[in-house]
């Protein structure tokens, strides 16, 4: 003979059951992260910049209530409070049990949904500061303070990811030139003569008919107007530079034929050390810091200063390249900074690969290797650091005293 279980009993263990596993449902809702990724980010390109991290606090998130707390708990509440009372009185149990089911429901999916976050201020490598607050999941890194990091500029959930295996320096990507075969190349010009013709006075144009060294003056635009870094009234540099290009010391670039084939060299009528030594030393000037012996010693150190043009069937571009390490050291030696600096020139559409095309490009490539200079917040903020621990000690002064 079998012994049943009252039906009340049955309601209120499932009761019970909806209560218990009210947790377990809301739990299933995991957070996007570093390493976590939704099914919608999948197979998404996300655009990403680099930057420093100024700073990182901790912060509150409110979770999001998506009324499933409130439901299971108003069907929670429901059974249990329909096992009290008969007629009127059931009915009132159970609707007592369904309100307070759902604020109790409501209020423990808040209380599982709320949880801490990450508040990082990001200063970009263009200049531009932005904060972002990121879930912190188990297992997420927390950065500090003048970290390199790369931000997900774009999607869902923009993430602040870590830059340490990230060279700050490689190749330029190789791309695919889409060239036409001989065949076409030739039955073209058979129906168009004319254009047969242009080619060959392309050709003609991008030799130069020069065997001969041409010279051209290379100069530095500085731009206009620049905001006074923090604190840098205050901080004295003295700047040096030295050749440091292991090739082409002897030239800026080479004339080009027609068939890519260096015809003579190109050659600067400054010295190219002095010019980037002013541009840094004018640069640094601009943003408010102090010139003079006494102070941090700033090294410069010239790796490229080069064009090279890239023929074509028609015309050629001029491509140019400027590079330059830059370090900073206290007056006893110390290390403060350091960094390497790559500026890229170009004009494009040239018809003679010679010294008046390349200068453009030269002086394109300069002026784009300061602007990263001048947007160096890590250096100034390397500056600030250094001189406020030099104020503090008995070391020597950083201002020349009036």
């Amino acid at each position: 003979m079998s012994i049943g279980v009252p039906s009340k009993v049955l309601s209120l263990r499932r009761g019970l059951l909806c209560l218990f596993a009210f947790p377990f449902i809301l739990s299933g809702c995991a957070n996007n992260g570093q390493n976590r990724y939704s099914y919608s980010e999948v197979g998404h390109a996300t655009l990403a910049v680099f930057g420093t991290v100024v700073s990182t606090r901790t912060v509150d998130i409110n979770g999001k209530n998506t009324g499933t707390g409130a439901a299971v708990g108003a069907a929670a509440g429901g059974i249990a409070g329909s096992q009290f009372g008969n007629g009127g009185g059931n009915a009132a149990a159970t609707l007592a049990g369904v309100i307070i089911g759902a604020a109790a429901g409501a209020m423990a999916e808040q209380a599982l949904a709320d949880r801490t976050g990450l508040e990082y201020v990001i200063a970009l490598t263009n200049g531009k500061v932005l904060t972002i607050v990121q879930e912190q999941n188990k297992g997420d890194r927390v950065f500090n303070p003048g970290e390199r990091v790369i931000v997900q500029a774009s999607g869902q959930y923009q993430r602040v990811l870590p830059a340490d295996n990230i060279p700050t320096q490689m190749n330029r990507p190789v791309g695919i030139d889409f060239v036409d075969p001989p065949a076409a190349r030739r039955r073209r010009l058979r129906e168009d003569p004319m254009k047969f013709v242009i080619a060959v006075l392309a050709l003609v144009g991008l030799s130069g008919c020069a065997f001969i060294d041409q010279s051209t003056p290379i100069s530095y635009n500085a731009p206009p107007n620049l905001e006074v870094a923090q604190g840098a009234a205050d901080i004295t540099l003295q700047v040096s530079a030295r050749d440091g290009r292991a090739s082409n010391k002897d030239r800026v670039g080479s004339v080009k034929n027609g068939y890519g084939m260096e015809t003579a060299r190109i050659i600067s009528e400054n010295d190219l050390v002095s010019l980037v030594r002013g541009g840094v030393e004018n640069e640094l000037g601009s943003l408010g810091y102090k010139m003079g012996a006494g102070g941090f010693n700033v090294g410069v150190e010239l790796q490229t200063f080069y064009n090279d043009f890239k023929t074509g069937f028609f015309s050629g571009d001029s491509v140019a390249e400027v590079a330059f390490n830059l370090s900073v050291t206290k007056p006893d030696g110390g290390y403060v900074y350091s960094r390497s600096y790559k500026g890229i020139g170009m004009k494009k559409n040239i018809m003679m690969a010679v010294a008046s095309n390349a200068r453009p490009a030269l002086e394109e490539a300069l002026t784009n290797a300061m602007e990263q200079l001048i947007n160096d917040v890590s250096l100034q903020q390397a500056l600030a650091t250094a001189a406020r621990a030099a104020r503090t000690s008995e070391g020597p002064r950083l201002v020349p005293s009036m």
